[in-house]
């Protein structure tokens, strides 16, 4: 096994199109000009050579020569590779907001299928006490009148009397 690091872009083409060869690329800040030593398989990195260089204190005329120098291809291949780091910036970040907001989206589900549980046994005990409360006002309006039916009888149902059960019954 081999392992070459190059800023040569011909070489990065030759691992992408050749059996038993693969790119690899250590993650880079842009920002800081600074590795952050993460290893990523299949993927050509860009070259931050000239930037470095720049960095560092090479003269400007220098860079700018070099930069002149790289062929076409080489330009909209680093290009190509700026905009494919930028891409997978945007799509991990996106990924980690998604995660987060389907963690939140799934505790409000868990939250108000418990709510909808209180509610449905909340409603089961006031159908159950309603109904209970219903047949015991029932049992209770039918010993009345069962009472004011005896006490009908035993009064020989004056006018009066009468009067006074339908006004009890009302009641």
């Amino acid at each position: 096994r081999i392992i070459v690091t190059t800023h040569l872009t011909s070489l990065k083409g030759w691992a992408h199109g050749t059996a038993g060869a693969m790119n690899a690329t250590l993650e880079f800040d842009p920002e800081r000009l600074e590795p952050l030593f993460i290893l990523k398989m299949g993927v050509p990195g860009r070259s931050w050579g000239i930037e470095m260089a720049g960095r560092l204190g090479l003269p400007q005329e220098i860079i700018e020569r070099a930069k002149a120098s790289l062929g076409s291809d080489t330009v909209r291949l680093e290009e190509l590779l700026a905009h494919l780091e930028k891409t997978e910036r945007l799509v991990v970040e996106e990924r980690s907001e998604l995660r987060t907001k389907e963690a939140l989206l799934a505790g409000l589900i868990e939250s108000y299928r418990d709510r909808l549980d209180r509610f449905k046994k909340d409603r089961d005990d006031l159908v159950t006490k309603a109904r209970e409360e219903a047949l015991d006002i029932v049992t209770s309006t039918r010993r009345d009148m069962e009472r004011l039916i005896d006490e009908i009888k035993a009064t020989q149902a004056g006018r009066e009397a009468i009067r006074e059960a339908h006004k009890n019954v009302e009641e």
